[in-house]
């Protein structure tokens, strides 16, 4: 039997301003290209522990962990859409992820309506597809106001 995958409901979808989801591997102690050659796929963002990275205002941060991160490309509402797409693009390394890399997908989502049961809405498959490859979850939530 496949996959029934439903489409984000229009009356919670009004509610989202902005939802952007990373597969981000972070604070690993290998050197970030190693993740990009084990699993053939150039990231979005890399930082290196100890690196300098100029700030606003003229500051300076030191980056305290390393991090290698892919960003959804897909334009969806649904944090579900974001997530398959991020997996699909890492299907073919699959089995070459490290636990020690400690992956995780970072869910942001920004909503007019922060309540119970307003949040994000994770499906089956994309549950599943998370703990095929050994990863975490970790949400930032925010309310916003409308325009």
């Amino acid at each position: 039997m496949g996959v029934v995958v439903l489409p984000l409901d229009d009356i919670f979808a009004a509610d989202i301003e902005e939802v952007r989801v990373s597969l981000v591997f972070f604070d690993f102690d290998a050197d970030p290209g190693i993740i990009t050659e084990a699993l053939g796929i150039l990231p979005d963002e890399v930082r290196r522990k100890g690196e300098v990275r100029e700030m606003e205002g003229d500051r300076a941060y030191t980056v305290p962990h390393n991090l290698w991160a892919l960003n959804s490309r897909s334009p969806s509402l649904d944090p579900n859409d974001q997530i398959r797409e991020l997996l699909a693009r890492v299907e073919v390394a699959r089995d070459k992820i490290d636990p020690a890399w400690a992956p995780s997908f970072n869910i942001l989502w920004k909503s007019t309506t922060v309540g119970a049961g307003a949040g994000p809405y994770y499906e089956k498959d994309v549950v599943q597809g998370i703990a095929g490859i050994g990863a975490d979850i970790y949400q930032d939530l925010y309310l916003v106001e409308k325009d």
